[in-house]
């Protein structure tokens, strides 16, 4: 049988940050993650060339350099 956790967000001073009210102590799991990836989130903004297709070339890339990538031993 699984055990549900719970997460104490003010016994540790950098999870306070995670609390949507100031009488918050305990939150599940779940909402631990949910709010940790919130966070993160907020903290680093979408960055659109980390998500680019790998088959569109990079911009000034010959056709070589487009076609495959190659490491040199």
């Amino acid at each position: 049988m699984r055990r549900k956790k719970e997460v104490d967000i003010v016994k540790v001073s950098r999870l306070r940050k995670l609390r949507k009210e100031v009488d918050e102590h305990l939150i599940s799991g779940k909402e631990y993650e949910a709010r940790l990836r919130g966070q993160h989130a907020k903290l680093n903004p979408f960055t659109g060339w980390a998500n680019m297709d790998r088959k569109t070339p990079h911009p000034g890339a010959s056709d070589a350099e487009s076609d495959a990538w190659c490491p040199t031993v």
